[in-house]
């Protein structure tokens, strides 16, 4: 195990926050942003659907779609992409990573976010199989990247398309922006901001903050594509990983304390916490996906022994 399962939960999360609301001018963030991080907050409130029942049925999707709406004017303003069902989908991703056919149930069930094709659902489950890869520390295998191309066989979608392209890409060590432009010249599609985020974190994967500045830069959707990439990056070096000078600076923000203690809240329900606000020494033992944590011949374990 490199990293435990709960370090990579609140990466993953608070990963989301810095990517959205990153290079904010005069602490004020822009119109565009603003909206996407109404997304954002609607995924905290399924997180607290998810730690407070551990599971969530049609009627509170819907209610929590209502006060939404209601609370976020500028929800819905943004374009309903495969990028921001999966933006606002983060805890079902996280909480299933171990369980892909539960996640796919639930995704297909939750209605309210206007008529998604079948595609857009596909490419979710594309970028939910890229979390759980990480999470399921595959990746030492082979590249994100490859893997996706050879588990989902996806050329016949927009996303599959751009990730067989941005393959050949990464092997060249192409630059992102380069990337980008060549992706944009090259198909009848605008850039994907998931293969966009995938490329932005294969590139540099062991250091969060060039993935998420690197997004940032980008000329079509890089606050989204830069959320995406905090996700990835975030989930795969842990909160440990993002520079202690933008930890930080999230103290003094309510939202991303709030969500750094839903990850923990999250994290202890998936390891079958039944009352989560009671947790105090949990944090500290280690938890990790099924199979991760290998016995150790030096070290005897209950499990191994013969009773």
């Amino acid at each position: 195990m490199q990293l435990s399962l709960l370090n990579r939960f609140q990466g993953g999360l608070l990963g989301a926050w810095i990517g959205a609301s990153l290079n904010k001018e005069n602490n004020q963030l822009s119109h565009l942003d603003q909206q996407l991080l109404a997304w954002i907050k609607l995924a905290m409130s399924l997180t607290k659907l998810l730690i407070d029942s551990g599971q969530i049925t049609q009627e509170n999707w819907l209610e929590i779609l209502a006060q939404q709406k209601l609370s976020e004017p500028l929800f819905f303003q943004v374009p309903i992409s495969s990028a921001i069902i999966a933006l606002s989908t983060l805890p079902l991703a996280l909480f299933f990573h171990d369980s892909p056919s539960q996640f796919k149930e639930y995704l297909y069930s939750l209605k309210g976010i206007g008529q998604q094709s079948q595609e857009t659902l596909e490419e979710v489950i594309i970028w939910q199989d890229a979390l759980r890869l990480i999470l399921r520390e595959k990746l030492k295998l082979s590249p994100l990247i490859d893997q996706l191309c050879l588990r989902h066989q996806i050329t016949q979608t927009p996303l599959g398309q751009q990730l067989e392209q941005l393959q050949t890409f990464l092997k060249a060590k192409i630059p992102l922006q380069q990337a980008a432009s060549q992706l944009y010249r090259s198909g009848k599609h605008h850039p994907h901001e998931i293969a966009l985020a995938c490329y932005c974190f294969s590139y540099t994967a062991q250091e969060f903050s060039l993935c998420v500045k690197a997004a940032k830069q980008l000329d079509y959707q890089p606050s989204l594509t830069a959320a995406l990439t905090g996700i990835l990056a975030g989930v795969y070096n842990g909160i440990s990983g993002i520079p202690i000078a933008w930890r930080l600076q999230l103290e003094n923000d309510p939202i991303p304390q709030e969500m750094y203690q839903q990850a923990i809240d999250l994290w202890a329900v998936w390891s079958g916490v039944d009352q989560p606000c009671t947790l105090q020494t949990l944090e500290s033992a280690a938890i990790a996906s099924p199979l991760i944590i290998q016995a150790r011949p030096a070290v005897k374990m209950i499990s191994q022994t013969h009773l």
